[in-house]
């Protein structure tokens, strides 16, 4: 969540809001066809590299879900395009709290002509004020949003809730033949497939297997430092290039649906 201050009336806020609505909504919906089309690739170039049958398409599609449902229960996802800003009234100025988890999205809020003046007015207990900002004004900030958000401190108890974009919305727009706009190129295929797997870790650590996570973490660490390296970049190229080898160069539609 992030706080502001707008210096205008809520009238003109709330028309620049319609304006714009349909920019973040078609936002979430390509980032989330991208979502799709990176996924089932992978899916489908990791089953050539298996040998295996899958439908990439409908995996896919059900992790997509799995995401969009641990967004719904709070927990960190990693595609959450449910976006809204709970709008307060206030005499001359509207405060406003954004509940925007997609930093794309964010920057798009940041960056609207908006009527009057946008002002960064966050408040914590838990963080001191920022550099810019008194103590004396710090306080300000906090009468003010205790006086907006009122007893319950729940801001959609006394705000006004704008929703930007869905992640519903965004679901009825993915679509087979939407994905294929999205396909990525061979070389990022390749280096999904290599950095996905262990197979490289696991000839650098000379070991098959992990004794426990605490080890994985230890190994990964100077892995992720040894990929930096001249040798490290050599051997990822190399791992590459059977990748390359064996994934199939032209993805059709028939061959993520199944």
């Amino acid at each position: 969540m992030n706080g502001y201050r707008f210096h205008c009336d809520i009238a003109r806020l709330y028309d620049r809001l319609l304006v714009h609505k349909p920019l973040f909504q078609e936002m979430a919906n390509r980032a989330t066809i991208r979502f799709v089309a990176n996924r089932a690739v992978f899916l489908f170039d990791s089953s050539q590299m298996s040998e295996k049958t899958v439908n990439a398409y409908s995996e896919a599609i059900g992790n997509l879900q799995q995401e969009f449902s641990r967004a719904d229960s709070g927990r960190r996802a990693l595609i959450d395009y449910d976006s809204s800003v709970v709008l307060f009234p206030m005499t001359g100025n509207v405060l406003a709290m954004t509940f925007i988890e997609m930093e794309d999205q964010l920057s798009l809020f940041r960056d609207i002509d908006w009527p009057g003046r946008l002002q960064p007015f966050s408040y914590t207990d838990a963080c001191d004020p920022p550099k810019e900002v008194s103590a004396k004004d710090y306080q300000k900030r906090l009468k003010m949003w205790k006086f907006a958000l009122g007893p319950t401190m729940v801001p959609s108890h006394r705000g006004l809730k704008f929703e930007l974009s869905s992640n519903r919305e965004a679901l009825l727009h993915v679509t087979p033949e939407q994905i294929m706009d999205f396909i990525p190129s061979v070389d990022e295929r390749a280096e999904k497939i290599v950095s996905s797997s262990n197979q490289l870790m696991k000839r650098f650590s000379g070991l098959e297997e992990f004794d426990s996570a605490s080890q994985f973490i230890e190994i990964y660490d100077k892995f992720r430092d040894w990929l930096l390296t001249d040798e490290g970049r050599s051997e990822k190229e190399k791992d590459k290039l059977k990748v390359i080898e064996t994934i199939k160069a032209e993805i059709s539609l028939d061959d993520l649906i199944g």
